[in-house]
């Protein structure tokens, strides 16, 4: 059950070229574990063609004879969490990690938005190996390396010979001798169990709980004179804070590490080696009033956000510093004293305007907010509600379904968003029955748009292909799953469409599977 799941920390799930039939129910499960911040890893078995892989977007395993490539001294993977912390995977533990090391793999044109949502780790010349993204306050990552299969291997010279890790051979009720298990195999499992206390935003996830499982313990301390900072994230052993002065910094947490692969501990600025405490690798000036830092997986690659205090919202290579997106709002609007830091949830960024409005980025396949929407928080008319805090966004169980909300801190109001919702129940469509199906009208449209319905109204689609419904509604043409007598939807808002009237604000998106 979802109550029996928040007992763990990490779930393993082993899946093989049979594939596993998850109901909607079980998927939605899973994703509220990981959303309420646990980590799931998903460890492919077989070195063949596998049936996608629906659970929070569509994952192809895929055979592949091309051998694992070393990332580059410097780059994103190389400093990912999954291969820096707390044990350093160096060139011979990545290329003998697991069984599959030389075939298999997850094919970078996977269906749905896997490319935007997960960031490659480990890769191959076409596709990745390991890959992880967030969702909410946990972590997913998904391999095609079989690493469980390795660590509990046979430790014979061939074949099914030999003790194990699980069986050392002795009796009775023997207990597991690590020693049996590769040792690159078991520091990529600490890493993976590690991710619940990655700390990548102000208040760590996009939940805003600051909660987590460990202390986080630095080997050494140091302290860095700015005045005064404004917020911090951590993330794949760098440091990212801003200062009063609108400065953004990247250090490292332990300055004795290599962190660039130059075979030099001080890393960017010359300091540590001169006697400092401290090793700054990078500096920006973002400019006054801007942001804490947020570490988010946007694009399929990791960024550093930060929102000036215009409300523009710039990203960072988290390890060269360089600017990698610049979202400029359509209005421009300035805070009176710092932005709040923006939010990174299922590829799409929000960032909260002073105009009262929360800005929207998306970066999934085929968005309708790709070049950012807004969300007006209040009516037309009203008073601004300047936005002062982070939005935490995360999934609300509703019977087996999830809904996607944001809540968004104001100076008068909280506002509660919805955002979408994933395994939803719908109910037949009289008129079009059994091929027209409605969202439950449980929410109100006035949380979403700005026409300040007082009552709920109700979403139709059409899965018949027609043209127009007899009420006169959006044909979506949406593909529907579930089996007979309970219809599952996923839907997200669709924030291009979001203003133009009561039928036609959703845009309707199905992951296969659930």
């Amino acid at each position: 059950s979802a109550e029996q799941l928040k007992q763990y920390d990490i779930l393993y799930l082993p899946y093989s070229a049979a594939g596993v039939p998850f109901t909607s129910e079980n998927n939605e499960k899973l994703r509220r574990f990981v959303d309420g911040g646990g980590v799931l890893l998903v460890d492919y078995s077989a070195a063949a063609l596998a049936p996608p892989f629906g659970l929070f977007t569509d994952v192809q395993f895929t055979a592949g004879p091309a051998a694992l490539g070393l990332p580059a001294a410097g780059s994103l993977t190389l400093r990912h969490p999954l291969i820096s912390r707390p044990y350093f995977l160096g060139a011979d533990d990545i290329l003998h990690l697991g069984i599959y090391s030389t075939s298999g793999g997850l094919t970078s044109s996977a269906p749905g938005d896997f490319g935007n949502l997960f960031a490659p780790v480990i890769t191959r010349p076409t596709d990745a190996a390991v890959s992880a993204a967030t969702l909410g306050a946990g972590q997913i990552v998904v391999s095609a390396l079989n690493i469980g299969g390795a660590i509990n291997d046979f430790s014979g010279p061939s074949g099914n010979a030999g003790p194990y890790f699980g069986n050392p051979g002795t009796s009775p009720d023997p207990a597991p001798v690590f020693g049996y298990a590769p040792a690159q195999d078991l520091k990529f499992l600490a890493n993976v169990i590690s991710l619940s206390d990655i700390h990548p935003a102000e208040s760590k996830n996009a939940h805003q709980n600051s909660a987590g499982n460990d202390s986080p313990s630095f080997a050494s301390a140091w302290t860095f004179p700015v005045g005064s900072s404004t917020g911090s994230a951590v993330w794949g052993g760098y440091v990212f804070f801003t200062d009063s002065n609108g400065n953004l910094y990247a250090f490292d947490a332990k300055p004795s590490e290599d962190l660039t692969g130059t075979g030099q501990p001080d890393d960017g600025v010359q300091d540590f080696s001169q006697g400092k405490p401290y090793d700054q690798i990078w500096n920006s000036a973002v400019g006054a009033g801007c942001s804490a830092p947020t570490v988010g997986v946007y694009g399929g690659v990791s960024v550093v956000f930060v929102e000036k205090s215009n409300g523009t919202v710039v990203g960072y290579n988290p390890v060269t510093g360089a600017v990698m997106q610049t979202l400029v709002p359509g209005t421009s609007s300035v805070f009176s004293g710092n932005a709040p830091a923006p939010t990174v949830y299922g590829g799409r960024l929000y960032a909260g305007q002073s105009n009262g409005n929360l800005l929207v980025y998306d970066s999934n396949s085929g968005a309708s907010a790709s070049a950012g929407k807004f969300i007006p928080l209040v009516s037309s008319g009203s008073s601004i509600d300047t936005v002062t805090a982070a939005p935490s966004i995360g999934l609300i169980p509703d019977g087996v379904s999830n809904d996607i909300v944001a809540l968004v801190p104001t100076q008068q109001n909280i506002y509660s968003v919805i955002l979408g919702a994933r395994g939803d129940i719908l109910s037949p469509f009289p008129q079009n029955a059994p091929t027209g199906y409605d969202i439950s009208n449980r929410f109100r449209l006035s949380n979403l748009v700005a026409d300040n319905q007082s009552t709920p109204k109700s979403i139709a689609f059409d899965n018949s292909g027609n043209s127009a419904l007899a009420n006169g509604s959006k044909n979506y043409g949406f593909p529907l799953f579930g089996g007979a007598g309970t219809i599952y939807g996923n839907w997200d808002v669709d924030f291009a469409k979001s203003l133009t009237g009561p039928t036609d604000n959703l845009n309707l998106n199905q992951i296969s599977g659930g």
